[in-house]
């Protein structure tokens, strides 16, 4: 995983781009498909690797300023899935939701938390997984916190831009948990967002021109879905 980071945070030209996205598809692909599995929760859990994958890869593109490369690293690498007597793609963004690999109450159980209970655990699970790859790159805690939760919101973003299947909706994380709520009711990785975003990247998905319609409702719509996690 350091040397996955590492590479993406140095790639400065995005020359060895489609070299992270195989990465990712590779660990994707490396799952025993098991459709008729009577608790899909063992075989979801299967995706791991490339969940762990994807999220220390998506860290270092947000750390080293490269939405776009964020933005291909979660739609370009697929995996297939049943859909009626066939199967089709669906890109990693859906394929390695939080909640579709790793499940909440088993998460929670880990002994690692000494009881504790976590809202969002597969959020602080990976968290937690990440930090000591990613902390040499960014330099401390403070930091990669901000790190952090700038990277699930843009993943969030980009679920809620794109889609995801199974009755799932934009994965929820610490970063929109009650105190990250202004007192106005605007999340601060929202405003984060707007202001450091990279702007020619993100107006070239369904979020569209920020000084267009479409671009407040989008946000709206997902701080929306997000509010209703952080108090249900």
């Amino acid at each position: 995983m350091r040397l996955l980071a590492h590479g993406v945070f140095l790639d400065r030209d995005r020359q060895h781009t489609a070299l992270w996205v195989r990465v990712v598809e590779q660990l994707m692909r490396a799952r025993q498909r098991d459709d008729s599995a009577p608790d899909p929760r063992a075989t979801n859990l299967q995706h791991y690797p490339a969940l762990l994958a994807l999220r220390t890869a998506s860290l270092a593109a947000v750390a080293a300023y490269h939405d776009d490369v964020l933005l291909r690293l979660l739609r370009r690498p697929t995996w297939r899935i049943q859909a009626g007597n066939g199967h089709r793609p669906v890109a990693a963004l859906d394929a390695l939701h939080d909640c579709r690999v790793l499940d909440f109450d088993t998460v929670n159980s880990f002994p690692r938390w000494h009881g504790e209970v976590w809202q969002f655990p597969q959020s602080r699970l990976l968290r937690e997984e990440t930090r000591p790859v990613l902390l040499p790159l960014v330099g401390d805690e403070d930091s990669f916190l901000q790190l952090f939760h700038r990277t699930e919101y843009r993943t969030a973003l980009a679920q809620s831009l794109f889609g995801v299947s199974g009755g799932l909706g934009p994965a929820p994380g610490g970063f929109a948990v009650e105190s990250q709520w202004g007192p106005d009711g605007t999340l601060y990785w929202e405003t984060d967002f707007r202001e450091n975003a990279d702007r020619d990247v993100w107006e070239r998905t369904p979020l569209g021109r920020r000084d267009g319609e479409t671009y407040g409702r989008r946000l709206a719509a997902l701080a929306d879905a997000l509010r209703a996690d952080a108090v249900g």
